[in-house]
């Protein structure tokens, strides 16, 4: 009697037909792996912010009401540019320097701003800002996503209390 040869396992036909779930599971694995990943540099981000604190004002500046004013502003906020874009009426200037620790899928930096007087660059408030800037699944549309402490919007309501409004 003659032995039929039987084949155990997937056949070429069944293997081709795996191939998309296969796939599909690599993608699923490589996207949540992206996910932990950003999740943990926002996390080491927030611990480099704790550390590092808020805006730190070492003098408070008298300005008047026409003064204030004229401040620059970025919606209810305050905000100043670099030395070389202040304009005639600016009090301070920003000068930062930026740490660059990771150059990789994920950038992050850490930037260290000192606000000075423009008359006599005196060192008037100081702050530091952590940022994470991509770490996304390529998909190659849209930009990377950011995360940042404090918040800008934070920054800029916290350097109105450099000045003090004084009436004439």
């Amino acid at each position: 009697m003659a032995k039929i040869n039987q084949q155990s396992g997937y056949s070429l036909i069944g293997w081709l037909g795996l191939m998309p779930f296969i796939l599909l599971g690599v993608l699923v694995v490589l996207f949540l792996a992206c996910e932990l990943n950003k999740t943990y540099w926002d996390y080491r981000i927030n611990q480099m912010c704790e550390e590092d604190g808020g805006v730190e004002i070492y003098q408070h500046i008298d300005v008047t009401p026409e003064e204030y004013a004229k401040l620059p502003k970025v919606g209810s906020g305050i905000d100043f540019g670099p030395k070389k874009s202040a304009s005639s009426t600016d009090i301070l200037y920003a000068q930062s320097i930026d740490t660059k620790y990771r150059h990789n899928l994920v950038r992050i930096r850490r930037t260290e701003v000192k606000l000075r007087r423009i008359t006599d660059d005196k060192i008037i408030a100081s702050y530091i800002r952590n940022s994470r800037i991509g770490g996304d699944f390529p998909t190659g549309i849209g930009h990377n996503s950011s995360y940042s402490c404090p918040t800008s919007e934070y920054l800029l309501e916290e350097k109105k209390n450099i000045f003090i409004i004084k009436e004439k």
